[in-house]
């Protein structure tokens, strides 16, 4: 599994708990990652912020491999921050870890 395939499961996963379900309901409320209540609505907004920073990085990333352009620190940077998110999920790897100075 990449650091992006990471990513994009556990954005899935984020996303899935916005489905009608009443054990999650907390009166109109609903709590999904960090212990942070949102409504669905701001889940949705949420996990299309994060897409739209995954997918940009996607293609910048292809351009700079069709016309032979180095991958900058920042690029890497945005994903180890967006993986960090989910640090202590089990499939997370260490070596996605942000750099002690990148936090």
């Amino acid at each position: 599994m990449t650091i992006t395939d990471f990513i994009t499961a556990r954005l899935n996963d984020f996303q899935a708990g916005t489905e009608d379900d009443p054990a999650k309901d907390d009166g109109g409320r609903c709590e999904y990652l960090l212990g942070w209540h949102l409504e669905p609505n701001e889940v949705r907004q949420l996990v299309g912020s994060l897409r739209s920073i995954l997918t940009e990085h996607e293609a910048v990333a292809k351009l700079l491999q069709l016309t032979g352009g180095e991958q900058d620190r920042y690029r890497d940077w945005i994903l180890r921050q967006l993986a960090a998110i989910w640090a202590d999920h089990p499939d997370y790897q260490p070596e996605w870890a942000p750099e002690p100075e990148e936090t």
